[in-house]
């Protein structure tokens, strides 16, 4: 009986896919895109830190597991899960936020001096009290996005607006593609990846000049929409 329910989700899982690359036209591609940023921005940058900053910075630990996050974050999309996609988001944009206020203000400290700090202010740490504490221009567009994220964190009404208005909610209950929510998804992917480069560009600096330098990666970003981090970038 088992193995027949595993059988039957696979065979519409692998349909669903399918459908998704089918309807979702080049918007399927967008989390293999920013796969390709973080492999070609993130991973030269690691090669040149200092050992006590590969192991003691925070920032290092939050993007070095982006890897695999954006990697599920697509398969929950390519599979119709659009919500939790959304929520595996919010904590990207908290994480790396955490992780460079953590970094600038105690550069010193090593990995475990900072786990205790999160201990002992863990409720700033996270949301618009912590984009607050970020020395970070753009402030108020990083707490409308990190809202706009929320939204699908709770049973609020933006989440269940499509459900009880307008009787969409297939993808909730069974293996559908909703075209809504899937680019929805889309623009928070692109916009919270546009918010984890503009706050690594501050964290690494060199990394936004070989961006600068690179036709190829700003080509991406300005396809993917990244409005900070190509305003940041046009500053230096």
């Amino acid at each position: 009986m088992t193995s027949d329910i595993v059988d039957f989700a696979k065979e519409m899982l692998e349909k669903l896919e399918e459908e998704t690359r089918e309807k979702g036209g080049n918007k399927y591609y967008t989390w293999t895109e920013h796969l390709n940023i973080w492999m070609n921005t993130f991973l030269p940058q690691l090669q040149e830190l200092s050992e006590f900053e590969k192991y003691n910075s925070l920032m290092v630990l939050r993007l070095s597991e982006l890897q695999n996050l954006i990697t599920w974050i697509m398969i929950s999309v390519w599979y119709g899960k659009y919500h939790q996609a959304i929520r595996e988001l919010r904590y990207i944009l908290d994480s790396i936020g955490q992780a460079y206020y953590l970094d600038i203000e105690h550069p010193e400290a090593t990995i475990s001096c900072k786990l205790e700090i999160i201990k002992e202010i863990e409720k700033q740490t996270f949301g618009a009290r912590l984009i607050d504490r970020l020395d970070l221009n753009h402030k108020q567009e990083l707490k409308n996005l990190y809202s706009d994220l929320s939204k699908y964190a709770h049973s609020s009404y933006q989440e269940l607006e499509p459900l009880i208005k307008e009787g969409r909610g297939d993808w909730r209950v069974t293996f559908a593609f909703d075209e809504d929510q899937f680019s929805r998804t889309v623009e928070l992917t692109n916009k919270v990846m546009d918010a984890v480069y503009f706050i690594m560009f501050h964290r690494f600096p060199k990394i936004a000049k070989r961006v600068k330098n690179s036709k190829k990666i700003m080509k991406s970003m300005e396809e993917l929409g990244c409005k900070l981090s190509l305003s940041y970038l046009r500053t230096i």
